[in-house]
Order: structure tokens, then sequence, then C-alpha cells
């Protein structure tokens, strides 16, 4: 698996040239490779070139990425690509996508902005992270995506994920006043569910309809 990571990771550099931009319609689903601080846990964890995801809005002339930052925002498509890590994204689609689908995605991605980012990635607060408001606003759109795990269930046992959880686990919504031990969060923390970009993208529902990784 850590041989798995490290190829993933190195194809993310390698140059590619000649790709036409893709014809996006409302409801896809957008990923990249984000730049963030805790990108390649997120990678790492999951074994995957995604670490950011988002959904695509199609107004007129103008495309813009629903996305979880540090709030909910409505991010023109230019904007979110010059982000990511060498321009770099995929796009995936519904195999049975119909247009008043796609604009109820939207629409229900659209409710969560303003909404705060949830950078523990948990199910037990009312923040949002990038993967979890894709996988509602299609929930809530009536189809469900991408699958709910444990973290134990992922790649969690290794320096890269729990140096970042460290900084972090006096304030988890799992642990904040019930531990006083990092170990003791780490187990409640595994137990907490979640949902990743990879397992959006892994989803038989989905197809992907572009991409200008290698």
């Amino acid at each position: 698996m850590t041989t798995r990571i490290y190829f993933s990771i190195f194809l993310l550099f390698i140059v590619s040239v000649g790709f036409t931009e893709p014809e996006l319609k409302s409801g896809d689903i957008i990923f990249q490779t984000s730049t963030s601080t805790q990108s390649y846990a997120i990678m790492w964890a999951s074994k995957s070139v995604y670490s950011h995801v988002g959904i695509v809005e199609v107004d007129g002339k103008n495309i813009f990425v629903i996305e979880a930052i540090s709030k909910v925002s409505r991010t023109p498509l230019e904007k979110w690509i010059e982000r990511g890590k060498l321009g770099r994204y995929s796009v995936f689609r519904l195999k049975d996508r119909d247009a008043k689908n796609g604009h109820d995605v939207v629409a229900h991605s659209k409710s969560y902005i303003g909404r705060g980012y949830d950078i523990f990635f948990s199910s037990k607060n009312d923040d949002i992270y990038c993967s979890e408001l894709v996988a509602l606003a299609y929930e809530n759109s009536g189809l469900k995506i991408g699958k709910r795990q444990k973290v134990k269930e992922l790649d969690t046992d290794n320096l890269v994920v729990r140096e970042l959880v460290k900084k972090r686990w006096r304030r988890h919504p799992v642990c904040k006043g019930k531990s006083k031990k990092f170990e003791d969060c780490w187990n409640l923390i595994l137990e907490d569910e979640l949902v990743t970009p990879e397992s959006i993208a892994q989803d038989e529902k989905l197809v992907k309809v572009w991409s200008n990784y290698p």
C-alpha cells in the first residue's frame, strides 16, 4: 500500500500536455489534489491523489465550484483549478444524470454556503468538510454516493496521519471533555465515521468523464 501512494504522488508530478477543456454540467463532481497542509494525510489515509472535491455549477457562461474550504463557498472554476496542485483535476458524472438532478444537487449544495469547515472530518459536529458536502448534496437530492467508513478502516497507522491528529485532538468533537490523553482520544476517533473523496470517486453510479491526471 505504501508503494501505491508513493507511485500515485509520483504520477501527479508528471507533466502532461494536449488536454482539451471538458464540457462541464451542473452537478458534476470535480476532484483535485489540494495544496493544504492536511492534503498528504488525506491522500495517505485514503490511498488516493484526490484530497479535495466539490460540485460544479454551470450558470450561463460562468462556471463555479461549490466547495467546503474555510467555509462552504461558491468559487469560480478558474480560481479553483489554480489553487490545486499543478492545475490537475478530474470530473465525474452520474451515469444516469438528467438536467433536473444536476440542478437539484447544486441547489442543495448551495444551501450549505457559509457553513464552517470541519478540520476534524467528524460526524459529530455541524461543520462540514469537502467530501461530506458532496455526499450530503446528493443524498438530499435522493441519491446516495460515496461510502461512510470508520476511520479505523483507512490507513491511519502512519506518522503523516497521526501527526496531523496530534495537533488537533484536544478540540476534536469526539474527545472534547472526554479524553485527557492522546491515545484515549485516538481510539475514539478511530470509531468515528467519514466519507473520503476517493470513496466518492469509486462509486459505481459515477463515471469519469475527464481528467488531466497522468
